[in-house]
C-alpha cells in the first residue's frame, strides 16, 4: 500500500520541482547596480567619483532616509497552486475623482500615495497624473 501511495506521489513532486527550483532562483537572484563614473572638470577624463561626488549623485529617498527598505515583491502560493505576486505600494493604482470648477466630476488614475494625495488636493502638476483606461 505505501508503495503505491508512493508511486502516486513521486510524479507529482518531480513536476514540482523545477517550479520551486525557478522560485528560489528568482529570490537568490542579488540586485546589479550600474557604474558612476564622473568627468573630471579639469581633464575631461572619465574617473570614478570621490565620496562627497558619489553622496550628490545619489540623494536618499525617503523610504531609504527613515532607515526603511522598500519591500521586495513577495511570491504568495494559494490553494490549489495558484501563484500570485503581492507588489506593495509600488504597484498601486489610484483612481481619484475630483469635482471641477463647472460641477462635472473628473476622474484621474494615478500611480502612488504620494500622486493622489496632490490630485485630491488640486495640485494638478504636469505629468504627476496619467489618464489610463482601466476595463475589467
Amino acid at each position: 500500500m505505501f508503495i503505491h501511495k508512493l508511486m502516486c506521489f513521486l510524479p507529482l513532486a518531480a513536476l514540482a520541482l523545477p517550479a520551486c527550483a525557478q522560485q528560489t532562483e528568482s529570490q537568490a537572484a542579488p540586485a546589479q547596480q550600474g557604474m558612476v563614473v564622473v568627468r573630471d572638470a579639469d581633464t575631461g577624463e572619465l574617473r570614478a567619483p570621490t565620496a562627497d561626488e558619489a553622496r550628490a549623485l545619489h540623494p536618499r529617498t525617503n523610504a531609504s532616509a527613515a532607515g526603511v527598505a522598500a519591500p521586495a515583491p513577495k511570491m504568495v502560493t494559494g490553494p490549489g497552486g495558484r501563484r500570485s505576486v503581492q507588489l506593495g505600494e509600488r504597484g498601486m493604482v489610484y483612481s481619484v475623482v475630483t469635482r471641477g470648477a463647472d460641477g462635472k466630476l473628473e476622474e484621474q488614475c494615478v500611480h502612488g500615495a504620494h500622486a493622489a494625495d496632490h490630485a485630491v488636493q488640486g495640485a494638478h502638476q504636469h505629468g504627476a497624473a496619467t489618464q489610463e483606461e482601466h476595463r475589467q
